[in-house]
């Protein structure tokens, strides 16, 4: 049965699940703002991102019209970036006024400002709008999705009942989505192994010790999980960790150099972090994610050395040696 869906966002995450929603036959819609993207994704390509592989077929519409792409849709999906998000969550709650909507969103982390996960502020900011709220968390690559390798991830909702029908839009034979039900667990992953992933690229770049490196990883998921246990209190499972959304997301995350977080805690093992800065062009979620981290262990009391190491190195430019020495010491 064909569903009309509108993709907010012609990014790589927009354009990639717009294809596969377009493969599985939906009527996809797409808004955006840089108009070389919509000229380029009417043809069935985003040269920017993908090069010169085509979409299955062209997106039914591609605008900067949010009203027209919005309009009629049953399914709104959320693939903006951070630094734009409450812009155009903003524009988007102008445009439904009271009308009713299904959300899927795919933005991890947290706002700098509120220090809230993405699933607080999406549910704020359409309190009278929200008929469900569906976010896809994950392994995921945007690119690999694109070129059809399989790719598995989670659908998490409160509501089980709208994240299988999420998971059925999205279905086939290269793309699964799982359901799962605790969004605090899967958004805190989700914001926590961004900071994690810097840190392994400051270490992985220091050195090529397996030994070091699989120690490392060892540690800091322990510790990201003794972060969720604190948050999450006698909401806790330990089996939450273990999810796609968790373990998964971690690996990915923390051990490739297409992780944005990574390669930045490489940059940051070779040139030190006000040059990173400077060198870096693209959004680094973990180092902003880190502050509000450091917070949260602060305030409860936590012993988690390694994260806050990773913070002392980003922001309080403690020698990158130390993390290496604080797997022992």
């Amino acid at each position: 049965m064909k569903t009309k869906i509108g993709v907010l966002g012609t990014g790589a995450w927009g354009t990639a699940l717009a294809s596969i929603l377009l493969k599985n036959g939906h009527i996809v819609k797409m808004w955006g703002i840089d108009q070389d993207e919509i000229n380029n994704l009417k043809t069935g390509y985003n040269n920017r991102y993908f090069g010169h592989k085509k979409l299955v077929k062209s997106p039914d519409l591609v605008s900067s019209d949010l009203a027209a792409v919005v309009d009629g849709c049953d399914y709104l999906l959320l693939a903006i970036p951070s630094k734009f998000f409450n812009d155009v969550l903003a524009k988007l709650a102008n445009v439904l006024k009271d009308r009713k909507v299904n959300l899927i969103n795919v933005a991890k982390g947290m706002d700098g400002q509120t220090k809230q996960f993405w699933s607080e502020v999406i549910k704020q900011a359409f309190s009278k709008n929200l008929l469900s709220l569906t976010s896809l968390l994950g392994p995921s690559f945007a690119t690999e999705v694109f070129d059809n390798h399989p790719t598995v991830i989670n659908a998490v909702s409160n509501d089980m009942t709208s994240c299988k029908k999420v998971c059925e839009l999205f279905n086939n034979d290269t793309f699964q989505l799982v359901p799962f039900d605790n969004e605090l667990s899967a958004q805190m992953f989700a914001a926590i192994k961004n900071v994690c992933a810097i840190g392994t690229g400051i270490v992985f770049e220091q050195t090529t010790s397996a030994n070091t490196r699989s120690a490392l990883l060892t540690k800091l998921f322990n510790e990201m999980d003794r972060l969720y246990e604190s948050l999450a209190k006698d909401k806790y499972r330990p089996k939450d960790c273990t999810q796609l959304n968790g373990i998964g997301d971690f690996i990915l995350t923390c051990t490739n150099d297409q992780s944005r977080n990574f390669s930045f805690g490489k940059l940051v093992a070779k040139y030190g972090i006000k040059n990173a800065l400077e060198k870096n062009i693209n959004t680094v979620e973990g180092y902003l994610a880190a502050k509000t981290m450091y917070e949260i262990i602060k305030n409860n009391n936590l012993e988690l050395k390694l994260l806050i190491t990773i913070y002392q190195i980003l922001y309080e430019d403690l020698d990158k040696s130390v993390l290496v020495k604080k797997l022992i010491n």
